[in-house]
């Protein structure tokens, strides 16, 4: 049997509704494959570690805030922590991330600045 690849992005937990619909789908793979777990439970965490998120205002939209930065001319420190190769697009599947770790991201993010 085929293993699937499943990603949640931090900004998920905004829409619980939708995040426990998506988290359905992930036990029920799980389950598919003899992958025990505790839905029940780990949803209940996650509500936790929500509300502690949402009330530190700790989920943020990054691209947004990089954009307010850089147009308030402010000065901004980025770090490349990843190496390209766990990059999704040029990393070695699956020994990668779901998303860009290369300096490639800050211009995705920055668009046309200087």
């Amino acid at each position: 049997m085929q293993k699937s690849v499943f990603s949640y992005i931090i900004g998920d937990l905004k829409n619980w509704e939708k995040f426990v619909e998506k988290y359905a789908v992930l036990t029920r793979k799980m389950k598919e494959q003899d992958i025990e777990t505790d839905g029940e439970k780990e949803l209940s965490e996650l509500k936790d570690y929500r509300e502690r998120l949402l009330a530190g205002n700790m989920i943020q939209d990054t691209t947004m805030l990089v954009r307010k930065i850089i147009s308030e001319k402010k000065k901004m420190l980025v770090e490349g922590a990843n190496a390209i190769m766990l990059d999704v697009d040029f990393g070695t599947y699956p020994f990668c991330t779901s998303s860009n770790t290369g300096i490639g991201m800050t211009h995705d993010i920055e668009g046309d600045s200087e």
